[in-house]
């Protein structure tokens, strides 16, 4: 199914994986027009077979979305869902027989030591930029920075390693600037990042860790933390964290509906697997909120807890 035309024709703002930190590789999101508070990509369609999902309000059904988008009949939105179903097989097997172009990891241009602009957000998040450019390899992405038609100017540059090499990237806004997240295009990476974790392997160690949403949260916690990159992590993420710990806290963002199901159904996957899982909720925000106090604190009451 052509859902991607289909929003084209219908001129419905949506954002594709790697614009986009709630879109999931396979998927569009755009705003859900059943929730009411902030428009941010949160209902997500499943590019081949049209499923959709919120992951505040949960599942709805393609003529559901489109009826209340455009506010049209059942009818029209059937209509057009019929419409860009047609030649579907034939779409998929010209796709199918089209060569992937794999071109080699390149990095944004214009990559800098943190500058005034990226230090200023640091510091405002709480976090010390000296450290985490030491710790992390964070560095600030200067302005005119465009690589493969897409805009990295003026962001921090996380470096994405796994088995000590540079697989990726993902570039953070400094600013209110939307996506909050790019990540490498896809046909550069080395490794998707949403089929590893994100953390330092040397404190893993003991074969303990926390599993958290973002890089932030990572930062804030310190070495026994690892992230999925957003609540929707994918069954090779899972198959990671089973090889590689024996134990593990599942900490997504608190207050969130959405996140502690996820969280808690990451726990279940994970006991299945015979992992020792434990799902931890914050009352309020992420863990990359929390001061460095607090964070040290709860790491070291989580450590040595029985749990």
């Amino acid at each position: 199914m052509d859902i991607e035309g289909l929003l084209r024709e219908c001129n419905i703002d949506y954002v594709s994986y790697g614009q986009h930190h709630h879109v999931t590789e396979g998927w569009v999101n755009i705003h859900c027009p059943f929730c009411s508070g902030s428009r941010n990509y949160h209902l997500g369609i499943n590019l081949d077979k049209g499923n959709c999902y919120c992951w505040r309000c949960g599942s709805h059904k393609l003529s559901e979305v489109l009826q209340e988008v455009l506010k049209i009949s059942s009818k029209e939105a059937n209509r057009l869902i019929t419409k860009y179903r047609v030649g579907g097989p034939r779409i998929a097997q010209e796709k199918a027989n089209r060569k992937v172009k794999i071109k080699p990891l390149r990095l944004p241009p214009n990559i800098v030591p943190l500058q005034k602009n990226h230090r200023y957000y640091l510091i405002k998040r709480k976090f010390d930029p000296d450290v985490i450019a030491q710790l992390w390899g964070v560095q600030g992405i200067g302005p005119a920075s465009i690589l493969d038609g897409i805009d990295f100017s003026n962001r921090l540059f996380i470096p994405v390693y796994w088995d000590g090499e540079l697989v990726s990237f993902q570039a953070r806004a400094i600013s209110n600037k939307e996506p909050k997240y790019l990540f490498c295009p896809k046909e550069r990476q080395l490794v998707n990042p949403k089929d590893i974790i994100y953390g330092d392997p040397d404190g893993w160690t003991d074969r303990v860790g926390i599993c958290v949403e973002g890089v932030t949260d990572v930062w804030r916690l310190g070495k026994k933390a690892f992230a999925t990159f957003g609540i929707d992590y994918r069954r090779p993420q899972i198959r990671c964290m089973a090889k590689i710990f024996k134990k593990v806290f599942v900490m997504f963002d608190g207050g969130e509906v959405q996140a502690q199901k996820k969280a808690k159904r990451l726990v279940d996957e994970l006991s299945a697997l015979g992992v020792d899982a434990y799902q931890v909720v914050l009352k309020e925000g992420d863990p990359g909120e929390l001061s460095q106090e607090e964070a040290n604190r709860l790491v070291k009451d989580l450590l040595k807890s029985g749990a």
